[in-house]
């Protein structure tokens, strides 16, 4: 039975995805994107669906010689959202649950480097077993040293 909602639950995200985008779309434009300055987007600005329970994983290249900025913006229907930045090796680099849950990291990079961006949705619980979900984007901005 609960595959089952599970599978529904899915089915049902998708379908509503082209009307979430949009949705989407002006969330990043009025919340997020107002973030971002003093730093310039990589003109990247990554957006999606995510639910209670959801985890996503991105690798990101940083450049020599930037500092760079880091968003995480999320509605707030979906609670406080974690990102971890982990670099090659797998150490964190940056936790935002020790920074209570900040949004954004700013960072110099004094080598090139790739990391990885986790994501982890909080698992929501609720009495009546309705699971919402909402927009999570991650924009990176950049500007040379």
């Amino acid at each position: 039975m609960v595959r089952r909602f599970h599978q529904v639950f899915s089915l049902l995200l998708i379908l509503m995805s082209v009307y979430s985008f949009g949705q989407c779309k002006n969330f990043v434009k009025k919340s997020c994107l107002p973030l971002l300055p003093p730093f310039t987007t990589n003109g990247q600005i990554n957006n999606a669906v995510f639910a209670p329970g959801d985890h996503a994983e991105m690798p990101l290249t940083f450049s020599e010689g930037f500092t760079y900025r880091v968003i995480v913006c999320a509605q707030e229907i979906l609670g406080k959202i974690n990102f971890k930045i982990l670099n090659n090796e797998n150490v964190v680099v940056f936790d935002n649950v020790d920074h209570n849950n900040i949004n954004l990291w700013d960072f110099k990079i004094t080598n090139t480097q790739q990391v990885k961006l986790i994501i982890n949705v909080p698992e929501e619980k609720t009495e009546n077993g309705i699971m919402h979900s909402g927009c999570v984007s991650i924009i990176l901005g950049f500007k040379k040293n």
